[in-house]
């Protein structure tokens, strides 16, 4: 499919700066980590611990993303 194909084209390019942001993404995921006491975890505060973590990652995917368009826009101009 053509969209395959610019995905590949444009996200390749992006391979480096991408796994730089995860990179980021896992240093504040294992600081969130570090910062809860597992014996201490209930299931309000496991709730509360996964809406972060996924806030995290909901963050960083946004960002992925808005890369993604950029770059993208700036191929096909």
């Amino acid at each position: 499919m053509l969209i395959e194909k610019i995905y590949d084209k444009v996200y390749v390019e992006m391979e480096d700066k991408t796994q730089e942001d995860d990179f980021s993404m896992s240093d504040k995921l294992n600081i969130l980590a570090e910062e809860t006491r597992v014996e201490e975890l209930d299931k309000e505060k496991l709730g509360l611990l996964l809406c972060k973590a996924c806030v995290i990652g909901q963050r960083q995917g946004f960002i992925d993303g808005w890369k993604f368009v950029y770059q993208l826009l700036g191929e096909s101009v």
